[in-house]
């Protein structure tokens, strides 16, 4: 999983810039890595307050599952906005009278039905044989606080696609930003054994309000009205950020008189 989601990210990301650059997003990879098994291991020797309420195993599997779905339909919709870029498929949605930003959340809102089967399968499997602790109401909340959880992550993919309409660049950046909040928010190991420094960024990211909320789920523990309202509050920080984006760019737009 972790040398996946790197290669992945950075492999988008670099995929067309000069060797140097790509030298230095490797070291920083390599980094990555090394941090995450250090961390990780320290996990294992400490009795911290977040690992405390269950075992090992449900902490690190419930923050296994918890950033696929809205992480997967993040990356998606970017994707298929690369795709609408190639100027013969753009006439081709223009024949068929359906606005880019209607096609690209279809098509992402599509996809998320092999992320649900993906989760689903994770957990059952987990359940069936390994004894994970999941019944149907910890199922039932978990995918309640995902539809709040991808909400976030579509608004923010949405940010980063006007971005990128109005400089052209960005989205590898997006991706690269996504891996290390996932790592800050806590995916692998109890945030609370970060330095100090770190520890204060990674209380307030969305990413650690998703995967405390998911190991209270599978803890069998009381939600926490704090992560639900701090997500909450992150979700209109992004639709405010997009609708303002939008705005913008639509004023540009019409000034211009081009096609952003």
């Amino acid at each position: 999983m972790i040398v996946f989601l790197i290669n992945l990210f950075f492999k988008k990301m670099f995929a067309s810039r000069s060797w140097l650059i790509k030298i230095v997003f490797e070291l920083f990879s390599v980094f990555l890595t090394v941090s995450i098994v250090y961390y990780a291991s320290r996990s294992f020797d400490l009795k911290t307050e977040e690992a405390s309420a269950s075992s090992l195993f449900v902490f690190l599997m419930a923050g296994e599952v918890a950033l696929i779905i809205p992480m997967g339909m993040a990356e998606r919709l970017l994707g298929h906005f690369s795709e609408i870029r190639n100027s013969h498929f753009l006439l081709t949605l223009t024949g068929l009278r359906i606005s880019p930003l209607k096609y690209v959340l279809s098509k992402t809102v599509a996809d998320s039905f092999f992320l649900i089967i993906r989760v689903s399968t994770i957990l059952l499997i987990s359940k069936m044989l390994l004894n994970f602790p999941l019944s149907l109401m910890m199922i039932f909340s978990f995918f309640m606080s995902q539809l709040l959880a991808v909400s976030i992550f579509i608004f923010m993919g949405l940010v980063a696609i006007q971005f990128y309409r109005k400089f052209q660049k960005g989205m590898g950046l997006f991706y690269s930003m996504q891996t290390v909040a996932a790592i800050l928010g806590g995916i692998y190991f109890p945030i609370s054994i970060f330095p100090s420094y770190l520890k204060n960024i990674s209380l307030f990211i969305p990413q650690t309000l998703i995967l405390k909320i998911s190991r209270e789920i599978f803890s069998e523990k009381a939600l926490s009205t704090k992560e639900v309202f701090g997500l909450t509050v992150w979700a209109f920080v992004f639709l405010l950020l997009w609708f303002i984006g939008e705005s913008m760019l639509n004023f540009i737009k019409k000034r211009n008189g081009q096609l952003i």
